[in-house]
């Protein structure tokens, strides 16, 4: 990395273009978001199948590796450099570990050791609120009461559609799965809040590219019997099609055009739109796999929708929410 000189550093700040709204003529940071997150709820289909070849954390590490490689490549071409300041460093480990090593890895692990159920609602249901928790000590974000109103609405939704289609427990059996899963709620909350200071700085590209780099170098451990176990002559295209959709369009485009939005309407805000996941992923076990769609999930959907758009709504009306650095990053 080095040190980077003064003509460097200036490619590093983002714009103002970049750290602007979306655009008037360009959808909105809201709808933005609910798009994202609808796509990593259909996204679990596509895991199932990629699983059915590829050991799980070989999969994750595959998917954010190749992903960090081509990312840099961006990198270089659409910004003329790939480096970040040496005192960001630990920064981005940091993220690395937390937001992409811990979180991805608990969220396979604990589906292993608990039912779906609880894995879905553990890691996703408490996610704004740890979000809500972190965002005033790295940022100034005011947390609004109709923040708080609508989002538990969206909670209850979210929790209706998966209680619906499974059965949730808390066996002292499952345990440590329901530990683990409560834990990516902890994780994500974590770094919904701790990037945005980094954002102020590093194009949300940069950003996300060095995150995902130290996420993967933090996974190889945790694959090395994977590799020999993994019989790479009969992986089929099937496989090869789960792994390269989960590259380019769910981590790369994905990610990346997250984490441009977030920072415009605040990472407990931003949190509450991961609610549709749940919804995505019943609707694509639908499509796919033909499971049944309950009368529970569509009252839950409908109370997530409320609430989503309870939270947008005074938002919009009161402009952007402006982001500032907190001193725990800088």
């Amino acid at each position: 990395m080095g040190r980077l000189a003064t003509g460097e550093m200036k490619r590093l700040k983002p714009s103002k273009a970049a750290l602007a709204p979306l655009g008037k003529q360009g959808v909105s940071a809201y709808f933005l978001l609910g798009i994202i997150a609808f796509l990593w709820g259909l996204n679990y289909a596509v895991v199932r199948v990629g699983l059915e070849s590829l050991d799980p954390m070989l999969f994750l590490m595959l998917r954010f590796g190749v992903s960090a490689i081509l990312m840099f490549g961006l990198l270089r071409w659409k910004e003329g450099s790939i480096g970040i300041s040496p005192g960001d460093l630990w920064k981005f480990i940091a993220l690395g570990i937390i937001g992409t090593t811990m979180l991805e890895s608990f969220v396979v692990v604990s589906i292993d050791y608990t039912t779906l159920a609880n894995s879905s609602i553990l890691s996703i249901a408490p996610w704004p609120i740890f979000a809500a928790i972190f965002a005033p000590i790295f940022t100034k974000e005011r947390i609004r009461r109709s923040l708080i109103g609508y989002g538990l609405v969206s909670m209850l939704g979210v929790i209706l559609v998966i209680l619906a289609g499974g059965s949730f427990s808390l066996d002292s059996d499952l345990l440590l799965g329901n530990l683990l899963a409560f834990s990516v709620s902890v994780c994500g909350g974590f770094y919904s809040a701790a990037c945005i200071p980094i954002l102020q700085k590093y194009s949300a590209l940069r950003m996300t590219t060095w995150m995902f780099s130290f996420g993967t170098l933090f996974m190889l451990p945790f694959t090395t019997k994977a590799w020999g176990a993994t019989d790479w002559a009969g992986i089929g295209w099937s496989t090869i099609g789960a792994l390269a959709c989960n590259i380019f369009v769910i981590t790369i485009i994905c990610f990346l055009l997250w984490n441009k939005a977030m920072p415009q309407i605040g990472a407990a805000t931003a949190s509450f739109y991961r609610y549709l996941t749940p919804l995505a992923a019943a609707l694509s076990g639908v499509l796919f796999f033909q499971e049944p769609v309950y009368s529970g999930q569509l009252v839950g959907a409908c109370l997530m929708f409320m609430g989503l758009i309870g939270i947008s709504l005074p938002a919009a009306r009161s402009g952007t929410v402006k982001q500032k650095a907190g001193s725990s990053l800088n």
